[in-house]
């Protein structure tokens, strides 16, 4: 009697060795990304995206302009938040 390739071990360690890599793909994906966009960025923040450009036309955001259109560096953006974060309780 023989058994399926599907059930074979080989078949069955190359199933195992792919579940890894959806995984890696899918952390990947997770991750914060390098240039948010106005959009996302005025979703993370939780404001509207005039809120963003009006933050950056002050100069209080720092951006890149590629083509027509206005990128936000992460490491930016935390910078900013870290200048924004309020002290409570500190005389």
């Amino acid at each position: 009697m023989t058994t399926p390739a599907s059930k074979t071990p080989a078949a069955t360690t190359a199933q195992s060795q792919s579940v890894p890599e959806k995984a890696t793909k899918t952390a990947k994906s997770k991750a914060a990304p390098e240039f948010y966009t106005t959009q996302e960025l005025a979703e993370k923040l939780r404001v509207a995206k005039i809120t963003i450009y009006r933050m950056a036309d002050r100069g209080e955001l720092p951006y890149y302009n590629i083509g027509r259109v206005r990128r936000f560096r992460r490491e930016d953006v935390e910078a900013f938040l870290e200048r924004c974060k309020g002290v409570t309780g500190v005389e």
